[in-house]
């Protein structure tokens, strides 16, 4: 712990965090599900950019497949005037921008550039001096 108005001990992933290198892209691959044809116009529309975002995975694809068909009943609600802008489709419209998020797929208040351009931070002196020390030290 450290001394008088320090904050208090560290947690931990307190810190600068390291700098990663670009990551590789997921391999893009065809959704498993059956899915309609305005479901899979969906898909084709809207998994290009979540495989370069790294976010739709096998582990995913459940998910997004939801996200998929959302999508097609938000627009089917939209197009029916007793049904567009009634209460289920704006819960609708709710739950495909929560799914949007979790993908990545919609603005979040952070830079929304491509994973693969992230630019790789230097290290300074001191840390290429610590990353030396580590090894040695190892």
């Amino acid at each position: 712990m450290g001394g008088l108005g320090s904050g208090g001990a560290r947690t931990v992933g307190a810190g600068v965090k390291p700098a990663l290198g670009p990551l590789p892209p997921v391999e893009p691959f065809e959704p498993s599900e059956a899915l309609t044809d305005a479901e899979r116009l969906a898909w084709d529309r809207l998994a290009p950019h979540a495989f370069r975002r790294r976010t739709l995975t096998k582990s995913t694809e459940y998910q997004f497949v939801l996200l998929c068909r959302n999508v097609v009943m938000e627009a089917e609600m939209a197009a029916d005037p007793e049904q567009r802008g009634a209460g289920n489709h704006r819960g609708l419209i709710q739950r495909i921008d929560a799914q949007l998020l979790r993908f990545d797929l919609a603005p979040n208040g952070k830079p929304h550039g491509d994973v693969l351009d992230a630019p790789v931070k230097e290290k300074s002196r001191l840390e290429l001096l610590s990353d030396k020390r580590r090894a040695l030290a190892g």
